[in-house]
């Protein structure tokens, strides 16, 4: 009886796989960093680039195309990849775009010099192999910036509103540790792991960064990582 009145008052939300979760949220998945855990994680994200300009640079899961968008308006000449048709057709047109999955990217080895990957590592079951295939076409030396959620601390869920409904988007959380670990076999030197918080000098100019402290405390919320392909 318990379980059914905890169920009734806390309902489950469905989980979904990434690709039909992001097919559902497309519609209303604007191209830019729409909420508190976005924008700070692209600060960091950004901040851990290296110079772009110049440079042939791929966005990998790039969804709507946020960091594409910033790659280009930095002088970047940049290639964006999504597994996902819907979240492509939110992106900007005139950028160079393809349908295509991370474990299987359809460029040459050695194409391109900068990769950025936000938030998507953690929605594939086998890491290491997605990172291989960013090694494979990154030139000697070429640098990998990636993010994911920071599920491993509260096992949150990455939650989205569709047809008058609250989904889920499967992920796979990783604590720093097994990053490493993939991050060496697929062939990269790791450089940098920042744990992103909500800080407190945030919160004293943004009411929802205060209300994520009052709830949450100095959680982290993102986990941004910066390699160098050996």
């Amino acid at each position: 009886m318990f379980s059914r009145v905890r169920q009734f008052l806390f309902p489950r939300i469905p989980e979904l796989a990434p690709h039909e979760a992001y097919r559902l949220w497309a519609e209303d998945y604007p191209p830019y960093a729409h909420n508190l855990l976005m924008e700070i994680e692209e600060r960091a994200m950004t901040a851990l680039l290296p110079a772009v300009r110049g440079k042939r640079v791929l966005d990998v899961a790039c969804g709507s195309g946020r960091y594409a968008r910033w790659l280009h308006a930095n002088g970047a000449h940049v290639s964006a990849l999504d597994f996902s048709y819907e979240m492509l057709a939110r992106s900007d047109r005139s950028l160079a775009r393809a349908q295509a999955d991370m474990n299987a990217l359809p460029l040459e080895s050695g194409a391109v010099q900068v990769i950025v990957c936000g938030l998507a590592v953690g929605h594939v079951a086998d890491m290491e192999r997605a990172l291989r295939e960013m090694a494979r076409v990154l030139t000697p030396h070429g640098t990998l910036v990636y993010s994911d959620f920071h599920a491993a601390t509260r096992k949150w869920k990455r939650t989205f509103r569709a047809q008058n409904q609250t989904y889920a988007v499967q992920h796979f959380p990783r604590h720093q540790a097994e990053h490493v670990a993939a991050l060496r076999k697929a062939g990269f030197v790791p450089e940098t792991f920042q744990a992103v918080h909500v800080s407190a000098e945030l919160a004293r100019v943004d009411a929802r960064a205060q209300d994520f402290r009052d709830r949450w405390g100095d959680t982290p919320v993102a986990l941004v990582v910066r390699a160098q392909k050996s």
